[in-house]
């Protein structure tokens, strides 16, 4: 069989960075989880795999914390942009038929390492998909690793076999760890030796095979007085880091790979979590069906409150059948003006509100008879603003969909 395994914080991480902040019409970022899954569709239309894991690190300390307290001591905190979507890729890698690996108190770096060492007992081919060259020393006759890089500022993917690991560092996959335990690792704050970089480690680790027989013969090698010195300096920093740096093949995970077979999944979770993120051209590649998305029920708007009377806004008054009189409904009452009446002065007169006894011209914002065209003249006298001014006449456009609002 052929397996896939993705290093998923490495994957994500290239991901998140590698594409401009997206984010849903709700504030949701997306730009993590459309190029991881992007990535992944790529890499399985290139590799053809039979069984795809995903493994992913855990928040626990492992037991490399514990052995060293200063151990990725330096490294920042994963964006508050990023760490929202991890929650939901997890979901949907799930939902999408996916497995996905974790283990506490171990790396995702020792679950690659656990697969690859399977597959070879097994005779299955592993394929690993990374960022990190720190799985480089994976590399075997049935491991290879796809590592993602940037190349003038272009993505690339350099796949690495035996040989490819030869032509690049000179070295074998297993020597690759003697060469780090040496120069350390500034990323993962491994010491190695103080004042010796990649250069002289890796003319050391060529020319002398490993960091044990270097320490063995360390007085009798034909190496500089200085770097002599830096090494015996470094002694225990030099095996520490060798102890950091090596990839563990022995973590307690499932390993049977028809285990890890991607099954269809929940088609239906899948399509309403894509659908609330918006993810159609994704949805599209992955022949998904967009999911119902419940839709908020807006809130009824409220009518505004009249400054006059202190009560809702009349709707539009309409003629009684009963008296012929013309009625206009607040959720105050109603008040009543005679059909009979004609000049602006008796219009206004006739305004009665049930609240209250006395006339008023608030709510019976009086025109004037003459028109011209849309438009009418209201008389002053009502103090609210849209009636017009106390002062004096004001002008307004008037339509059949114009309502009284004072």
């Amino acid at each position: 069989m052929k397996l896939l395994v993705l290093d998923g914080n490495s994957i994500v991480n290239r991901a998140f960075y590698g594409i401009k902040l997206l984010t849903t019409k709700s504030g949701e970022f997306t730009n993590g989880i459309v190029g991881f899954l992007n990535i992944l569709e790529k890499l399985k239309e290139e590799t053809q795999p039979d069984a795809v894991a995903v493994a992913f690190d855990m928040r626990a300390p492992t037991f490399r914390h514990k052995a060293f307290a200063g151990y990725k001591a330096q490294r920042k905190g994963m964006p508050p942009e990023l760490a929202a979507q991890m929650p939901l890729l997890k979901e949907l890698l799930q939902d999408l038929g996916y497995r996905i690996v974790t283990c506490e108190g171990w790396e995702a770096d020792d679950i690659l390492g656990t697969f690859a060492r399977a597959c070879e007992e097994k005779g299955d081919t592993c394929m690993i998909a990374t960022g990190d060259r720190d799985s480089l020393q994976l590399v075997s006759p049935q491991t290879t690793v796809r590592l993602a890089t940037t190349k003038f500022g272009q993505s690339a993917v350099t796949v690495y076999d035996e040989a490819k690991i030869r032509e690049d560092y000179g070295v074998s996959p297993k020597q690759l760890i003697d060469i780090k335990a040496i120069q350390g690792d500034t990323s993962d704050n491994i010491p190695g030796v103080a004042g010796i970089g990649e250069k002289g480690a890796g003319e050391l680790i060529r020319k002398f095979g490993s960091l044990q027989y270097i320490y063995d013969n360390l007085e009798t090698l034909d190496i500089k007085p200085g770097m002599r010195a830096k090494l015996e300096a470094s002694r225990d920093n030099a095996f520490l880091s060798y102890d950091l740096g090596t990839i563990r093949r022995n973590a307690p995970i499932d390993t049977a790979l028809a285990d890890y077979v991607p099954t269809a999944g929940d088609p239906a979770a899948a399509a309403a979590l894509m659908t609330r993120l918006e993810l159609f051209k994704l949805m599209e590649r992955l022949h998904i069906t967009p999911g119902a998305v419940a839709q908020r029920r807006r809130p009824a708007k409220r009518r505004k409150r009249c400054p006059c009377t202190n009560t809702r806004t009349a709707r539009r008054s309409l003629p009684s059948a009963r008296t012929g009189a013309r009625r206009t409904s607040c959720r105050s009452g109603t008040a009543t003006r005679s059909k009979s009446s004609t000049s602006a002065a008796s219009s206004a007169a006739r305004w009665r509100s049930p609240r209250s006894p006395r006339t008023t011209r608030s709510c019976a914002r009086s025109f004037r008879a003459g028109r011209s065209g849309n438009t009418r003249r209201a008389s002053s006298g009502c103090t609210a603003r849209r009636c017009g001014s106390a002062n004096g006449l004001k002008t307004r456009r008037w339509t059949r969909s114009s309502r009284h609002t004072c």
